[in-house]
């Protein structure tokens, strides 16, 4: 079975820079893929396949900035995303699906998009380490120092056949998260159905537990919760005054 395994990425002002570029121009690619396959239904209610805009986008400049591998991933996004359109339109017109159907969107200008990119032996490392591919172009354009996109395998995983690593943006591009998709044995878990807990949420209490074998609750103060959370209220009103306040005064 897959399991995935989410880090955050701890990267150094270059590092940053550099994968920050990266998602850029995924971001590109995304949305010339998506163009393509946009024009061609608007204009003519067809659909470009995969293996077509392939061919419409293997000479974008986008294309050539990342390694190929994430370049034809980005693309099959896309594709993912046109399919899941198409899916929601026959739902409509069967009847089960009561919402209005757009085209998938393009994505924000300056925004970023996520790479991923299958495993294969030359990323990974003796010393327990993988490489994100990069392009010939994206190398040269970045002077690219050797092995500074290299990242530590967690130890947890570094036995495990590794499948597929993406790399997403996450708080706006602010940070990175780097997620691991490698192929495990599932756990055969021996449950007692006759055993259980019941977890109540609440305001005032917080939770109230209850667990079959003694019979006994357990009740979770959720009062300090609500004290921290109205006075952040009150405190950020109190900022927010005087941040419109001086706003008036310039």
């Amino acid at each position: 079975m897959l399991r995935t395994q989410s880090n955050y990425l701890r990267l150094s002002k270059e590092q940053y820079v550099l994968v920050s570029k990266l998602c850029h121009y995924s971001k590109n690619m995304y949305n010339v893929a998506l163009y393509n396959i946009r024009q061609q239904y608007i204009l003519n209610k067809t659909y470009v396949p995969y293996k077509d805009n392939y061919h419409l986008c293997k000479d974008n400049e986008n294309y050539k900035l990342l390694n190929t591998d994430i370049a034809q991933q980005t693309l099959k996004n896309v594709d993912e995303a046109m399919k899941a359109f198409f899916s929601l339109l026959k739902l409509k017109k069967e009847g089960k699906y009561q919402e209005h159907v757009r085209l998938p969107g393009y994505l924000e200008k300056d925004g970023l998009f996520i790479i991923t990119f299958p495993i294969r032996d030359c990323y990974i490392k003796v010393d327990g380490t993988m490489q994100i591919p990069l392009s010939n172009r994206f190398k040269k354009d970045n002077s690219i120092k050797e092995n500074c996109l290299r990242f530590k395998i967690p130890e947890r995983i570094n036995d495990k056949p590794l499948k597929e690593v993406s790399i997403v943006p996450v708080h706006d591009g602010k940070a990175f998260k780097i997620n691991y998709v490698y192929d495990d044995e599932p756990v055969n878990a021996e449950l007692d159905y006759n055993q259980y807990m019941s977890i109540d949420l609440g305001l005032g209490n917080f939770a109230t537990i209850i667990e079959s074998v003694s019979g006994t609750a357990t009740i979770i103060d959720g009062k300090y919760v609500k004290s921290i959370n109205r006075y952040w209220n009150k405190e950020n009103a109190r900022l927010q005054s005087i941040k419109d306040l001086q706003r008036l005064m310039e």
